[in-house]
């Protein structure tokens, strides 16, 4: 939010400068914060708006609080339906604030309602407070072995899925294969483009290990000055490796191989035992002990820079709400230092894939309601057919909608959740279900609504309580 603030108080001030009056748009405004902040800072008038009219009351308490009612109007609409004159002025908006961003970036589709929103409400010339997105991506090794010293290795199925998942990576159980590689650039701002749509990486690979994921996270430019970041600990913006790399734990200086400048070969005519930090091998100067660059420790050069990180470096490692992306790979692969691995990277609608390259690896295994034999309904995996068959439900439930023939959701909900020791039910688990069909019902049952409304980006919590 600091970051944010800064931000758009340079944008504003900018503007400004130029002689520009500034009008905001605060797309998925949310509790109002982002609007607020646009109005404090000198914007001359700023449209809040949310489609989720829960919020949108919050939002206006907020704001008639903090004595900005007169600066700033929350609009209950489909950011992507808004319109000049109606929703907002005449002359449309010159500035637009938003972060409805998830842990892949795109999947809360904040590209198609920017499009929208610039086709409809922005004028010509307009900022964007985030200017820009770089992602990366790294590849992970991410197994379930040993629990308490009883073998686990059978739940590894369960992980796997066609989607990414949201991910803490500082408490997942993991290890760091290959070095953070860029993967896509989306500019928000002006006409500039990108490689968005696909890319052909080759990772670079630093430790050995069996490669069954990828994890990927992004810089968000907020704008020329100052960048925030959701990279995993160990990582900071740009993909730069702050700690040392490749170990699950971070190297203590006690530990650190203590290098001289001609110490990074040790001539040996036989193997003399364990050297910490270096691995025995005949290489260019011969037979003996080479500093094991990409194995556990790092090199001086690069480890003194690594251990006496400053204060500002050690809060860039502190998580943030997004959290990282995880997408677990169809297949798994050995890979081994030094060597590189090639993986597609791919958009498809608003969702980032990863794959290897065909025929490249060994499958992994899937849960049973996950595989799809094809063939149609009557030939179709049992397992994968009883999961379809409640998405099927909810479909059916959302159609008959529009008839206004039935009672709201609401109240069947609630009887089920005032009962749910007698049906043997979980109340967290029923609360989540009952919130997400109440938001469903508010979005299909509207007159209209644009295919930008998703059910993930109304059902986040719009703040974070620490």
């Amino acid at each position: 939010n600091e970051a944010y603030y800064r931000a758009i108080d340079r944008v504003i001030a900018k503007m400004k400068k130029q002689g520009k009056e500034v009008h905001a748009l605060d797309m998925g405004c949310g509790s109002g914060l982002f609007s607020m902040m646009a109005a404090r800072c000198g914007a001359d008038s700023v449209v809040a708006a949310e489609m989720h009219d829960g919020l949108c009351d919050t939002a206006r308490h907020v704001i008639a609080r903090n004595g900005l009612s007169e600066n700033i109007s929350v609009v209950n609409k489909d950011i992507g339906l808004l319109e000049r004159g109606t929703h907002v002025r005449a002359y449309g908006a010159n500035l637009v604030i938003a972060d409805f961003f998830d842990s892949g970036l795109l999947r809360d589709n904040f590209m198609f309602l920017l499009e929208k929103v610039k086709t409809r409400v922005l004028q010509e010339e307009y900022s964007i407070v985030p200017a820009a997105a770089t992602i990366y991506c790294m590849g992970i090794e991410s197994f379930t072995k040993n629990v308490q010293g009883f073998d686990f290795s059978s739940f590894n199925k369960y992980r796997w899925d066609k989607q990414y998942e949201t991910a803490d990576l500082a408490s997942l159980p993991h290890r760091k294969l290959t070095k953070p590689k860029k993967v896509f650039e989306y500019f928000f701002q002006g006409d500039r483009k990108g490689r968005s749509r696909e890319n052909v990486l080759k990772l670079e690979v630093v430790n050995p290990g069996h490669m069954n994921a990828i994890v990927f996270w992004f810089d968000l430019h907020l704008d020329e000055h100052e960048t925030i970041t959701s990279a995993p600990p160990g990582v900071t913006s740009g993909g730069v490796v702050l700690k040392n790399y490749g170990d699950e734990s971070l190297l203590k200086e006690a530990d650190a191989p203590k290098f001289e400048d001609d110490d990074t070969f040790i001539p040996s005519e036989s193997f003399e035992g364990e050297r910490k930090g270096y691995a025995f091998k005949k290489g260019e100067q011969g037979l003996g002990y080479y500093v094991d660059f990409p194995g556990h420790y790092a090199a001086q050069q690069n480890y003194s820079s690594l251990v006496e990180a400053d204060d500002d470096e050690e809060e860039q490692l502190q998580e943030h709400h997004w959290g990282q992306a995880l997408q677990y790979l169809d297949r798994a692969v050995q890979v081994q230092p030094k060597k590189r691995i090639t993986i597609l990277a791919k958009r498809e609608g608003n969702a980032i894939k990863f794959s290897l390259k065909e025929g490249i690896g060994s499958r992994v295994g899937k849960s049973p309601w996950k595989v799809e034999w094809g063939g149609g309904a009557s030939v179709e995996n049992p397992h994968y057919q009883r999961v379809h068959y409640c998405q099927l439900l909810v479909s059916d439930f959302l159609m008959r909608l529009r008839s206004k023939r039935f009672p709201p959701i609401e109240k069947d909900m609630k009887m089920m959740l005032a009962n749910c020791g007698n049906l043997f039910l979980d109340p967290a688990v029923i609360t989540e279900v009952y919130h997400e069909f109440v938001v469903l019902e508010m979005i299909h049952g509207q007159p209209e609504f644009c295919p930008g409304a998703s059910l993930e980006a109304l059902t986040k919590p719009p703040l974070q309580f620490s």
